[in-house]
């Protein structure tokens, strides 16, 4: 008889987990709401959860322009600059700036989905310049490094020529944040 015990304790669990992390999200959405859109969040509180995760919308559209990333190994990891669903600038591992789709994109990487850089009100962040300075680029090569030379470095060069250092995920963050004055939001692209 112990058995049906263990199985109502689990159930029950699940539960009780499942309305925690439904009541996490829906904690994240309203702080979210009241934010003001030209807040700047401190650096250890800038990256914002993906809000497909929160009950307004599940998916967005990227605009030209936008910073995208797609997850790697279950984080948020490898960087672009969006310019349609066919076409998405990155500094890749082998060192080659190249032109790929959204599916390309995704296709060497452990991730299903691509995420956009919006702001609280799910528009989004579109750098001046950007767009130019990425395609600029296109086949061209210079040596990858991970941890000196790799796709955030690549992004951060294309918001501003001034930023070298940048080659973390949550610099790039900062660096995106500081420039918008806004909070970053990484939202799931519809694909």
């Amino acid at each position: 008889m112990p058995l049906p015990i263990i199985v109502a304790g689990l159930v029950l669990g699940a539960v009780v987990s499942n309305q925690s992390t439904k009541q996490y999200y829906r904690n994240l959405e309203l702080r979210r709401n009241r934010e003001s859109s030209n807040s700047l969040c401190n650096s250890n509180k800038l990256v914002k959860s993906p809000s497909e995760y929160c009950q307004r919308a599940n998916t967005f559209n990227p605009e030209e322009g936008s910073i995208v990333c797609c997850e790697v190994f279950g984080v948020l990891d490898h960087t672009g600059v969006w310019i349609d669903e066919d076409t998405i600038i990155e500094f890749s591992n082998t060192g080659l700036t190249k032109s790929v789709s959204a599916s390309r994109f995704l296709k060497e990487r452990s991730g299903n989905n691509i995420y956009v850089a919006n702001n609280r009100n799910g528009k989004s962040i579109i750098i001046d310049g950007i767009v130019e300075r990425a395609i600029s680029r296109i086949y061209t090569y210079k040596d990858y490094d991970l941890q000196r030379n790799n796709c955030h470095n690549f992004i951060a060069s294309c918001i501003s020529t001034k930023n070298k250092g940048v080659t973390l995920f949550s610099d790039l963050n900062s660096l995106i944040a500081q420039i918008s004055k806004q909070d970053i939001y990484w939202d799931k692209v519809k694909v």
